[in-house]
């Protein structure tokens, strides 16, 4: 009976794994400063990698977890969740956002030509106000999407501003 358990919850985190969303942030000049969604990241690992702190912790009772938020003084925002990245804001040049290996977006990036990059794909792009914008990636191996959504900023030029990894609550 322990290994019909075992066997279970290991094919139910092999889901999970595979129908997610691989996000990463990656500073332009060096890639050493990155984080990726589900990504460990203890307050020791964030010290190594960006030198911070979190600024705020806290016990979520929303999620029921301890919550972490850390700021890089650069423009990237994340937390963590029991130690996890659990989401991200990003406000600079400095960092480049890649979903699943093939879509990559910058800050500065002209929103047209994002998508015109994701025209021919099943990406759906949904305006939520006058220049904000929820965009979906499909997860291709399960052949939908998932409810987490990256929300685009845009300025009067409309060219990318703001690129945050939203999680319903």
């Amino acid at each position: 009976m322990k290994h019909l358990l075992l066997f279970l919850t290991v094919l139910c985190l092999a889901q999970q794994a595979a129908n997610a969303q691989e996000v990463s942030v990656r500073m332009t000049d060096d890639a050493s400063k990155s984080i990726t969604l589900g990504e460990r990241m203890t307050p020791q690992t964030a010290w190594n990698r960006f030198g911070i702190y979190s600024w705020k912790s806290f016990k979520d009772d929303l999620t029921d977890g301890f919550m972490e938020l850390y700021q890089t003084g650069d423009g990237l925002y994340f937390s963590c969740l029991n130690s996890y990245v659990y989401d991200f804001n990003v406000e600079s040049e400095d960092y480049r956002i890649i979903v699943n290996g093939k879509y990559i977006l910058t800050i500065g990036m002209s929103f047209d030509t994002f998508r015109q990059k994701v025209r021919t794909e099943k990406v759906v792009i949904k305006e939520l106000a006058d220049k904000l914008y929820a965009v979906w990636f499909p997860i291709p191996s399960a052949g939908g999407y998932a409810d987490e959504k990256m929300v685009i900023r845009v300025d009067s030029a409309h060219r990318i501003c703001g690129i945050r990894w939203h999680v319903p609550e």
